[in-house]
């Protein structure tokens, strides 16, 4: 889930990001002198994040210059001899001595202080977009239950499907036919119509869905499960419908699952 999150502690400042991804992934870009803390900063954010592309970036401002004199002796008497042993006469110059900067390396308390800032406040804008991703789910979940139960009601009662077959082999039947394949026609026809399983076990989902929601664990690929099952169904009264007005609804309904499905992506 993406999130951002920064802090500050006087010339110190850290900033994290963090995008979606299957696994936790984490890049670092901070100063060389703190690469020795590289494996603490994982555990810190391992912590806390359990999955998703993680960026830090850790940056130190110069507040106050202050030159290493031992490297800019060495340096210094360097370049001395050399122009002696090269006879040259021009002056010895400043910039390269401003590259002998001696850098302040701070603590792995107060950089440990730092990062756990900026990660609570990366936290609090990852808990609020989960709240809002949570709210259009849960909007989503209402539209499907609502198409579902709205199938289940233009679907046709086997008396009704009985009915139907007779009328359609009424010629056959003035005609004569054998009785016992005349049964197992109609038992083959009311299976090869009736929805109510595939209702039934889109229903089941739903409920699933709803009651695993709230769980604070990473179920990004439990819920992409659940809806592969529903499209399935889907699918399945897709091809068994013979009313129109089924069939509308079913196209309704994979068009929630797929948006559905495109929210889940962000909380894998």
């Amino acid at each position: 889930m993406t999130g951002y999150g920064e802090a500050n502690n006087g010339s110190l400042h850290c900033e994290i990001k963090t995008l979606n991804h299957r696994f936790l992934n984490i890049n670092f870009n901070i100063p060389s002198s703190l690469s020795r803390y590289e494996y603490d900063i994982r555990k810190v954010l391992g912590s806390q994040i359990k999955r998703g592309a993680v960026s830090l970036k850790i940056s130190i401002e110069d507040s106050k210059i202050k030159l290493d004199i031992e490297k800019a002796k060495i340096y210094y008497n360097f370049i001395k001899n050399l122009k002696q042993k090269l006879n040259i006469k021009s002056p010895i110059p400043i910039d390269p001595f401003l590259n002998f900067k001696k850098d302040e390396i701070p603590s792995w308390r107060v950089l440990k202080s730092v990062i756990a800032t900026a990660l609570n406040h990366l936290i609090e804008t990852r808990i609020e977009e989960g709240s809002k991703l949570q709210a259009d789910i849960e909007l989503r979940l209402k539209k499907i239950d609502k198409l579902i139960k709205l199938i289940k009601q233009k679907t046709p009662k086997q008396t009704e499907l009985i009915e139907r077959f007779k009328e359609k082999l009424s010629p056959f039947i003035k005609e004569g036919i054998d009785e016992r394949r005349l049964e197992e026609e109609l038992a083959f026809s009311i299976i090869k119509e009736d929805i109510n399983e595939e209702c039934v076990r889109l229903a089941t989902h739903i409920e699933k869905f709803k009651e695993t929601i709230n769980i604070e664990e990473p179920l990004g690929k439990y819920f992409i499960f659940l809806i592969q099952e529903m499209q399935r169904e889907a699918n399945t009264i897709s091809s068994k419908a013979r009313d129109i007005r089924i069939s509308q609804c079913v196209i309704e309904l994979k068009k929630e699952l797929e948006n559905l499905r495109e929210q889940v992506e962000n909380i894998r």
